[in-house]
Parts: C-alpha cells; structure tokens; sequence
C-alpha cells in the first residue's frame, strides 16, 4: 500500500524548496554594476576550481551541542595542527560561556553556528513538529542569537539529534539557510544538488566520529577515499575529552590526534581543503551560481567573479573563489583566489 503520509510529507517538502527557488526570480540582491569587458581584449581560457585552492577533496569537521570544556579541547586541537572545525552550538549552553566562546572564535580555528536554542528533537510526529512557532524560535532566534553574539551572518543549520520535520525545512528554506546537515552516513559531491535527500544542500551525508567499528584507519580511510574520488567528508564530532566517557560518541584527546595528523599531513600537501561549515558552503555555493569575466589589456590581467542568484548578497558570499586562467594559451594554468563582485587586476609578464 501507498504510505500516504509519506506522500504528502515529500510533496509538502518539494513544493517549499519549488516556491523558494522560483521566488528567486523576483528577488535582487545588493550586486554592484553590471561588469563589461571592453572590446579588443586578449580573453584566456578560466574556469573555476571544484576546491578552493585546486585541492582534491573538502574535510570538514562538525562538532555537535557545544559543550564548554568539550569545546576548549576542541580548540586547542585545531590550534595545535593549524586546522579549522565548526561547534554547532545549542544556545543553552553557549550562553553561560559566551565571553570565552567568543574570545575562541576570534583565533579563528573555530566557528559556531546554529544547532538551535534548546536542543528538541524536530523529528517528523513529535510534538514540536506541529507547532510551527516553537519551532521558528529554536531555528530562527538561536541564528539571531549568534548573529547578534559573534557578529557573522548564519546561513546554516545542524538538527537536533540529526532528525527534521517537513515544517522545520519550510522555516530553514524562507529564512536565508544554505545548507543542514543530515542523518545520513556517507561521502558528498563536491556540487550538491539543491533538495532535502541525502547528499542534497538541506540533508548533507556525513561520517560519526565514533560510529560502531569506526577506529583512526577508517577514519583516516574516509580522506583518502574523498581524495581518490573528489569528493566532500562532513565528520560528525560531539565530545572531546581526556578519557572516553557515558556520553554520546565521545573521542578521547589521543584518538582524535591520531586522525587529525594525517588529516594536518593531507592538508599541508595540498590535497585536502579543511574550511569551516560555512565557508564551504559558501565556496560551493558561489561556484554554482557564479559568471567569471577575465581580459588581458596593457599587460594586466583582470578578473571578476559575478553571482547569478539573485537571493545570493555580496556581503554574505565574500569567500574568495579559486579561478584558474591560462595566460598564454599553453595549457599552463595559474590559479588566482578572488572575492565575488570585487575586481582582481594583477600585471602579467609578457602580455
């Protein structure tokens, strides 16, 4: 028999991310001028790389609920092999640490985004799914929350208890949300499709840092995999701590370094690309929606990077692109990281 309930939850979920979509079109952004090439310009051959700085894969490590000490060693981890990882931060417990949360996201090896304010679980059929206001306040008002406390604009989301409801996806899809994290256990393209299944913008697949029979090889296992296949690794993390513990999927400070420095190692060769949530959104996101211009004239070479979203702001989606350009039409490629809607001019040799 047709599960009816399930057919109406994915038309309901379909026609929201249609209506947003669709809207678009009636919605500008704050885009400067329109860009123009000027005739009789030397045009190279650009494109745009898959991975910010041409690597071969995209690591990004997300560490659910925002405990405070779970979070110092967090940090001190990060710090210590100069890479980067996301808290998703649950208000209430954000808040009683808020000034040293803060004074942590300012080394900048560490952001927090929004995890929601209380932790409830938006499971389809739970209380909280049927009420659309409370649940407009634990998505809406924590992301003003950390808007407000960290003064950087939040354009993702992670669910509670990895689980949401066809209403909780209608507030993230007219909100100004870009991607959420899923359920689902896997690796990701490095161009996801817009929807709400696995491995789409609003369901991301990830990798449990401390699922069942997973050890440092497996986990080590999933770069090299994202590296051979290009591709992009979502690592879920929840507690970090000295010694393992009762609590959910807790890694010990010892297991944890043993993965982070072979992830240090891939990243330092330049096959792995280790940014925060957020700028991996954004990254990927500018590089689906985007025209790149570039001329050559009076030996200096000039490129731009125009979004074609409209619901897409300058002042949001300011994560440098990596554009490839060959100068002199000899295949010799050589990668330039510019900032949408600002004007890169550099002087080449020879032209």
């Amino acid at each position: 028999m047709i599960d009816m309930y399930k057919t109406k939850r994915s038309f309901f979920i379909l026609a929201s991310v249609l209506l947003l979509f669709l809207s678009a079109a009636c919605t500008k952004s704050d885009t400067p001028a329109a860009y123009s090439v000027p005739e009789d310009v030397f045009i190279p051959e650009t494109f745009v790389a898959e991975v910010f700085g041409n690597a071969d894969a995209v690591v990004t490590i997300i560490s659910d609920d925002g405990f405070f000490e779970s979070g110092m060693y967090l940090n001190e981890l990060m710090k210590h092999y100069d890479l980067r990882a996301s808290v998703a931060g649950v208000v209430d417990f954000i808040d009683p640490h808020l000034n040293e949360w803060k004074d942590v996201v300012n080394e900048d090896h560490i952001e927090v985004i929004n995890h929601s304010y209380s932790h409830k679980t938006m499971k389809e059929g739970s209380l909280i799914s049927y009420d659309y206001f409370s649940l407009r306040h634990q998505i809406v008002d924590s992301d003003r929350y950390y808007e407000k406390n960290f003064g950087k604009e939040q354009i993702v989301f992670i669910w509670p208890e990895n689980a949401m409801c066809s209403n909780g996806y209608s507030i993230l899809l007219k909100n100004g949300f870009w991607a959420s994290r899923s359920d689902y256990r896997g690796f990701n393209s490095l161009s996801p499709v817009d929807g709400c299944e696995g491995g789409q913008w609003y369901r991301l697949n990830l990798f449990g840092i401390k699922d069942d029979g997973v050890d440092t090889a497996v986990r080590n296992g999933w770069i090299d995999q994202a590296v051979a296949n290009n591709a992009w690794v979502i690592e879920m993390w929840h507690r970090v701590a000295l010694e393992e513990d009762e609590y959910f999927q807790t890694i010990t400070i010892e297991e944890a370094s043993e993965h982070l420095d072979y992830l240090s190692e891939k990243v330092s060769s330049g096959e792995v690309w280790n940014p925060v949530f957020t700028d991996a959104v954004k990254y990927i996101r500018e590089k689906q929606n985007s025209t790149v211009y570039t001329y050559i004239s009076d030996g200096e070479l000039h490129i731009y990077v125009e979004l074609t979203d409209g619901r897409m702001s300058y002042d949001t989606f300011n994560f440098p692109l990596t554009v490839g350009v060959n100068l002199r039409a000899d295949d010799e490629i050589t990668y330039y990281n510019v900032i949408p809607g600002e004007e890169l001019v550099v002087k080449v040799d020879g032209q």
